[in-house]
């Protein structure tokens, strides 16, 4: 019995030295050039393998190679971009500070904007069926309000509920 809790302990301290050891870097990309400035508040990417980043009033598109910049003027963007996700018609959606721009990346042509009614919209997913959409003021689904009065910070779905990550509590819907 002591022999085998020393091994367990043997195994234990192994292990944590191996990790200590262990260094895993981040990549770089020394290619991407952004300004000091700049703060990316938002970042995916497309079945195309393009890379897209939301910072300040401005989307940049990341094909491998080169970054290419859309400014708001060309996406007709509602303020500050803090969110973005792939709709069901595979464009993007993306959340700014009081509503959100659909960009069709394939044609490069802004296709839809919702106004949220001066709500900053922090977080946009899908569930397959329902659009779900946290800003400052609340949780909505399908555009109608599901929680009011709570300041959502990120959404996230797992198989059958959304989960809803606020300043001050958690909620599973």
């Amino acid at each position: 019995m002591f022999s085998k809790f020393i091994n367990t302990i043997k195994i234990y301290l192994t292990l944590c030295f191996l990790c200590l050891c262990i260094t895993i870097q981040a990549q770089m990309f020394t290619n991407i050039r952004v300004t000091q400035t700049m703060t990316i508040k938002a970042i995916m990417q497309t079945d195309d393998g393009n890379v897209w980043f939301g910072a300040g009033k401005k989307l940049y598109c990341f094909d491998g190679k080169l970054i290419y910049t859309l400014s708001s003027e060309e996406l007709n963007l509602a303020g500050a971009i803090s969110c973005m996700t792939v709709n069901k018609d595979g464009n993007i959606d993306i959340g700014c500070e009081r509503g959100i721009v659909t960009y069709n990346y394939r044609n490069k042509t802004f296709t839809d904007k919702v106004e949220m009614n001066g709500k900053n919209v922090r977080a946009i997913i899908y569930d397959g069926e329902n659009e779900w959409i946290g800003t400052d003021k609340g949780l909505y689904k399908n555009y109608e309000i599901a929680i009011k009065d709570i300041n959502v910070i990120a959404l996230i779905k797992d198989k059958s509920n959304v989960l809803v990550s606020c300043m001050d509590r958690c909620f599973v819907y």
